[in-house]
Formats: structure tokens, C-alpha cells, sequence
């Protein structure tokens, strides 16, 4: 494959659809070098191409082996595979979350790492300024990830160490204690996609839902 030929499709999880609405596609095409060949597709184009890019997914597709799939994760990898990392990790008090651009495999979250990236959030964010923040740095190392292939792909390394997980995540995670000081139960709340879920307690028999501004 010739230099100028290397071509990416990249796809997003259309049952999570807000990593598309805040993954800036104007500025990320303005990152790709000329000598790259970007698209943004559905999952039908994949016999099209032999590098995608999955954003976003968070149930297992089948991989091809005839094919390359790279995805970013937002943990240290091997630490904190699975499912909502950036929730997970935000509820457990981090301002700081390494990101791992990783070439996929057949086991969740286990492939070769290729580099490593850190979103910072602040204490005051709320979901869409986590996401914004969160789709930047995709950016970011998408674009380094597809303007430096294949060498540094070639130059990916197996995760060493212990590995953990994160589990899934229900409706009842969203659940406010009203036992408890609201304070106490902000990371919770910033870190819930509003935009899709809510917050909510249980008072005399009735539910009440939080809705963010």
C-alpha cells in the first residue's frame, strides 16, 4: 500500500449518539495530512476499507481479519477496561484520565496500546463540557494516530500489568440518595449524559427527575 493510499473510515456508534454531536469533524479534517484519506461512514462500509476507527461503541462488533480497527479508550490501560470509563472514573474522584488509542482485538479493551493522551477535567464541569473536552482529545489523537500510520502503529506495544474492569452501568446508577448531602452526590450528577438520561430520586412513593440547564 503506497503512502497515499492509506485510506480510514471511521465509524460512530449511532445508539450513543453524542460523541457525533460533539466530535468537531471541521476541525479534525482541517488536522489530516493532505497525503490521508478520511471518511466518515456506517458500518455497511466496512468492506470498503481496511482501516477503521470505531468511536464510541459499546458492544462488540465482529472483526475482520483481513482488517485494522483502532479505537480510543478513556483509561490506563490495562487498568479500567469495559464499559463508561470516564463516569467510572469521574465518580471515583479523578480530575485526570489517561486515554489509550489502541489497535482492537477479540478481547474488550485488550489490544496493543499505540499511545497514551490525558483528558483533564475540571471540578466544575458538567457532562457537556466532560464530552467536549473528552471529543477534543479524540481528535487530537485521532489525527496523530492516522497522520504518523503505520509507524507508529508498527510500534504499538501489548499492555503489561494487571487488568480491571468496569461494569456496566443501569438506570439505577443515575439514582440520587436523598439520605444524602447533595455535595456529596456531585460527581454523579455532572457525569450523567443529560442529554439522554436523568437523575432522579424517590420521595413518598413518587419519582422526581433532575433536569440540568
Amino acid at each position: 500500500m503506497q503512502e497515499n493510499n492509506y485510506r480510514f473510515l471511521i465509524l460512530f456508534d449511532k445508539k450513543t449518539k453524542i460523541n457525533e454531536k460533539f466530535f468537531n469533524k471541521n476541525i479534525f479534517l482541517k488536522k489530516i495530512n493532505k497525503n490521508r484519506k478520511v471518511i466518515f461512514g456506517k458500518l455497511s462500509d466496512i468492506k470498503k476499507f481496511n482501516l477503521i476507527i470505531l468511536i464510541g461503541f459499546t458492544k462488540k462488533i465482529k472483526l475482520k481479519n483481513n482488517k485494522k480497527y483502532f479505537t480510543i479508550h478513556e483509561s490506563d490501560l490495562p487498568k479500567g477496561r469495559g464499559f463508561s470509563p470516564i463516569k467510572h472514573q469521574i465518580m471515583k474522584g479523578k480530575k485526570n484520565i489517561i486515554c489509550s488509542c489502541i489497535i482492537l482485538n477479540n478481547k474488550i479493551d485488550a489490544g496493543k496500546i499505540i499511545f497514551k493522551d490525558k483528558l483533564k477535567i475540571n471540578k466544575s464541569d458538567f457532562f457537556d463540557e466532560i464530552k467536549k473536552k473528552q471529543m477534543n482529545v479524540t481528535v487530537n489523537m485521532l489525527a496523530r494516530l492516522i497522520n504518523n500510520y503505520p509507524k507508529n502503529v508498527k510500534a504499538a506495544k501489548d499492555q503489561k500489568g494487571k487488568a480491571s474492569y468496569f461494569k456496566k452501568l443501569t438506570k439505577e446508577s443515575d439514582k440520587i440518595n436523598i439520605n444524602k448531602s447533595l455535595i456529596s452526590q456531585i460527581d454523579k450528577i455532572r457525569s450523567t449524559n443529560y442529554f439522554e438520561y436523568k437523575n432522579f430520586f424517590y420521595f413518598k412513593k413518587r419519582k422526581f427527575f433532575l433536569k440540568i440547564y
